[in-house]
């Protein structure tokens, strides 16, 4: 048995070193390519027959303390199944891909990934989830070589313009996990601290609800910006569409639902979790109703997707949890397929915005029916997935009725924003679009003309994107039909549903009955328009600019002000002392404090000079040195600021825990 993360990052480098260059043998690379993940599904399968077995573990000394590498119970391998079988159709998915990094990178995320959920301890978790940032990161950068043309070249590099967009949202994406990764480490290290003060050695620190109240805080804060906690959140939606749109399906799947697999794992029960994913899931599902972009609306349906699955795990028991769990592997099927079918969009019209869009299901009806069973199954129609998940959360949250509640307006806004999606994007004739905001005033356009002189458009999409999307598309239908196949690798035992009684059809169909009217009579309401919305980012960049205004304005004048009156004071006192001194008047003066102020005001001059002045030329001195080497091994400054701020945090945990 071989770690399912061992084998992607063996394929990583073996792709890399030996097939990357061999474009003349496409057959050989493309097999490799699903080699690897078909193999690690194969080895989380051999592990199967342990999780009938209370624990498998399997442990390495470092120093003379044990690490716990691997842990695997049936809630890891409950992620892993999902996550290694859906790494397969992604990696089919971007086989027109020509990019050679974009594969080793995406196999370095996905290992990272499952390192993270087979962690048996904290550091480890630690590890693979800033391995995750980081691969994850390079993936959005690769965003701008990735523009793909319809017979499978990729273009030149994208301009300018779509180059320092995907950089600028990598950075900001980073910024957002190198926070987490600090505050988790933080958490982290206060445990390993309290384990050494309480037994004198370093121990085993699992992955259990922290022991002190600042480790709670600062690991659950470090998990909840990776599942997108409000207003944590604004990483997601601002990088996702910046991205190629086949990096756009990897992310969706991975980063998000490993956090949630942490939370069930570490804060079950948690009652500030079921709150915040209330909040979680009406607030995405209320930005996903005014966006534009494809994939910008499926990127704030995450935030209100994953909110349903931390309400779920706030709310406990083993049957909130399974429903919590139950609703990620949904998640991750169809909005994979949304994805993809926004993929499929942008890789023949090149073209995502919906106002631009319409009349899709004649030229492209493989991707219509596909778009619209994954619109049906996240919205929770009866005979998808959606409608099973969400019913046994439904059930979990009887004993919370703002809870309830909250989740039930966000289901109607979910079917809302999907008819919007659908309609705008795929069936409506004509395009209408609002060129001046929320104003009355519309232009209409008239009919897309598909003039296209490549005969790929006879196809409709490349075979390998057709196959990965009606996969996605036959497992909606089939885990909800049939959801039995899954309520069997569930990792708690759950009560007998009866999903498709009378009474839980006529209540779902109401909502989407009202729905699908509202959506009828207010369409014009609904209409994609071209307009910039605003998210929480907006305001931590006011912050951000304010507090430089602050620091240009009030504190420079100031530090300007005290380097004068310095100035002027030191010459002063002198002129006083000579004067006084020809005078005849020093005794009356030593008196009266004079000398004193003489030697006070020599003594600040000297203090000024050499320490203040000293240490900030010594400082600008070795700055200027470390810039001069940093320069050829970096590349911007963010790097810079993580690292001074881990170790700050490190001296400052360390003097909290002490004192």
């Amino acid at each position: 048995m071989i770690h399912p993360a061992i084998v992607y990052f063996l394929g990583a480098i073996i792709f890399w070193f030996f097939l990357r260059k061999r474009d003349n043998y496409p057959k050989a690379k493309y097999f490799f390519l699903l080699f690897i993940p078909f193999f690690a599904f194969l080895q989380i399968i051999f592990l199967r027959g342990n999780y009938l077995k209370p624990q498998t573990a399997y442990f390495v000394r470092i120093f003379d303390s044990p690490f716990l590498l691997f842990y695997v119970d049936r809630l890891n391998l409950f992620f892993g199944y999902i996550f290694s079988l859906l790494a397969f159709f992604v990696i089919l998915y971007s086989f027109q891909v020509k990019e050679n990094l974009y594969f080793p990178l995406s196999f370095f995320y996905i290992g990272s990934s499952l390192g993270a959920i087979f962690a048996g301890e904290y550091l480890v978790f630690f590890i693979f989830l800033e391995l995750m940032a980081l691969s994850s990161t390079f993936l959005i950068w690769l965003g701008f070589t990735l523009k793909v043309h319809p017979e499978g070249d990729v273009h030149p590099r994208a301009g300018n313009g779509e180059r320092e967009e995907s950089l600028k949202a990598g950075f900001r994406y980073l910024l957002f996990h190198l926070f987490a990764g600090l505050c988790l480490f933080a958490g982290i290290l206060i445990e390993y601290v309290n384990t050494y003060l309480a037994t004198g050695r370093f121990g085993l620190n699992l992955l259990t609800t922290p022991t002190t109240k600042l480790s709670f805080v600062l690991i659950l804060l470090g998990i909840g910006i990776n599942a997108c906690f409000i207003p944590f959140h604004t990483w997601l939606p601002d990088a996702y569409p910046k991205a190629s749109f086949h990096t756009s399906v990897l992310l969706s799947i991975f980063t998000t639902k490993t956090a949630v697999y942490a939370l069930a794992r570490i804060f079950p029960g948690v009652n500030f979790l079921a709150y915040m994913g209330a909040l979680m899931a009406i607030y995405g599902v209320t930005f996903a109703l005014m966006q534009n972009k494809m994939r910008k609306l499926l990127s704030y349906h995450i935030v209100s997707q994953v909110g349903y699955m931390v309400a779920a795990i706030g709310l406990g028991g083993d049957l909130g949890v399974n429903g919590g769990l139950f609703h990620a592997l949904n998640n991750i099927l169809y909005k994979s397929l949304l994805f993809m079918c926004a993929g499929a969009v942008i890789y023949n019209l090149g073209e995502e915005k919906l106002s631009n869009l319409g009349y899709l299901f004649e030229r492209m009806p493989i991707t219509t029916f596909t778009a619209l069973i994954g619109a049906f199954s996240i919205a929770g129609i009866p005979l998808f997935n959606g409608h099973i998940s969400k019913i046994i959360i439904s059930e979990s949250a009887h004993g919370n009725e703002t809870i309830y509640f909250l989740l039930k307006i966000a289901t109607i806004g979910t079917w809302l924003s999907f008819l919007k999606f659908i309609y705008f994007g795929f069936l409506r004739k004509t395009m209408q679009t609002d060129l001046h905001g929320f104003k009355q005033m519309r232009i209409s356009f008239p009919r897309i003309k598909y003039s296209n002189p490549h005969p790929y458009l006879e196809a409709e999409l490349p075979l390998s994107m057709l196959v990965s999307m009606v996969s996605l598309a036959l497992f909606c239908f089939f885990t909800g039909v049939y959801p039995k196949i899954v309520m069997q690798v569930l990792p708690y035992p759950l009560k007998k549903i009866n999903f498709y009684s009378l009474g839980n059809i006529t209540s779902a169909m109401q909502v989407y009955l009202v729905g699908l009217l509202v959506f009828v009579l207010l369409k014009e309401y609904f209409a994609p328009r071209r307009v910039f919305l605003l998210d929480l980012d907006y305001y931590y960049r006011k912050f951000v600019s304010s507090f430089l205004w602050f620091c240009r304005r009030i504190i420079a004048p100031l530090d300007r002000g005290y380097t004068l009156g310095l100035e002027k004071l030191i010459p002063y006192a002198k002129e006083t002392w000579m004067i006084s001194k020809e005078e005849g008047n020093v005794e009356k003066l030593i008196v009266n404090g004079s000398g004193l102020l003489e030697r006070i005001s020599e003594r600040i001059n000297s203090f000024d000079r050499n320490v203040i002045d000293g240490a900030v030329n010594r400082l600008g001195k070795i700055i200027f040195l470390l810039a001069r080497k940093l320069r050829y091994i970096q590349t911007g400054y963010a790097q810079n600021y993580a690292t001074i701020m881990f170790f700050c945090l490190i001296v400052l945990i360390f003097f909290l825990v002490i004192f």
